[in-house]
Formats: C-alpha cells, structure tokens, sequence
C-alpha cells in the first residue's frame, strides 16, 4: 500500500503524512528530508547551487529510489513532485495520490513569513508573492494535483479528520472528491 500526498507548500503534506502513517500502521517518509539526507545539504543550498534542472533531477532520482525499494508507506512529497517527468504516471500506477488542497488565500498567509526557508519563492518580492502563489498552483492543479485519486479540502477540516477519512474513504460524508 503506498500513499502519495501531494500539494502545495504548506499545504499540511508532512503533518498529515505523519498522522495518517500512524493510523494506517505505514512508514512515513518526507521526501525532502529524504532527500536532503541523501545530498548531506539542504535543499535551499543544493537549488540555490545547482539550479532547478538539478534539483528536478535528484527529486525524481530519490522518488524513483523510494518507490522501487519500499513498499507500504506514507509519502509526502515536495510541492514540485507530482509535476516532473513521469512521476504523476508512476504515482498512479504504484499507489493513491492524495491532494491536499487547500484555499490560495490561506496558502498566501502561511508562506508570507516562509520566504527566507522556502527556495521556491525565496526571491519572489511581497507584492508579487499572492499572484505567484495563485498562478502556479493554477498551473499545478491543471497540470498534475487534480489529477490525484483523492482530494480533500485541507482548509477545513485538521490533520487528524482528513487521515481518518482517507483511512475510512468515507467520501460520501465527507469533503472529498474521489477522482478515480
């Protein structure tokens, strides 16, 4: 049984990853703190270093590791994940990608004091930050996030709620849309 969270920064991936490893009996893995142990840098350093190519690059090389050598687990994936190369195709043929979505405004609220931590708008200036941030999770919810089997809106309801419906799958009673 493999687990893909996916969606935004911030979005709760990593909280909820945890929560729901632990009620499904799974092994959480963070793929950035995954990846960051494998580097032995952060992933601030290695995209500001490098770049994106390359950072795309070591993103898929360790989703692909994790997915060929583990079996049973939670992922929470960075933001970008789901949307480079093949992962989206292999994510669906593997396991269930769950969407974690979650309203822009409060996306916008959450990373406005994250800038100096998050490499990916790091350089973005204040007054742009709520048009980027509403821009690319457009692009990104067309292009790879909507496509998940699950969605769950994340604004409403805690970390504990939307493991426990995943868990159940209770989708009729619930504010989740099965995609499948």
């Amino acid at each position: 049984m493999k687990f893909f969270l996916v969606g935004y920064l911030a979005s709760g991936k990593s909280n909820i990853g945890k929560k729901l490893s632990h009620i499904l009996k799974l092994d959480f893995i963070d793929m950035e703190e995954y990846m960051e142990n494998k580097i032995n840098q952060t992933l601030f350093h290695y995209y500001r270093n490098l770049g994106e190519v390359k950072y795309k690059d070591l993103e898929y090389e360790v989703f692909k590791e994790i997915v060929e050598t583990r079996d049973n687990f939670v992922l929470s994936t960075s933001d970008m994940t789901p949307c480079i190369y093949d992962v989206l195709d292999i994510m669906k043929k593997k396991g269930t990608i769950i969407y974690l979505k979650m309203n822009e405004n409060l996306l916008v609220e959450r990373l406005k004091n994250a800038r100096k931590v998050r490499f990916q708008i790091a350089d973005i200036p204040s007054y742009e930050l709520e048009d980027f941030i509403k821009e690319q999770l457009k692009e990104r919810e067309e292009k790879c996030y909507g496509k998940a089997s699950i969605i769950v809106d994340a604004s409403v309801l805690s970390a504990d709620q939307i493991a426990n419906i995943i868990k159940y799958q209770d989708v009729l009673n619930s504010p989740v849309k099965d995609n499948k």
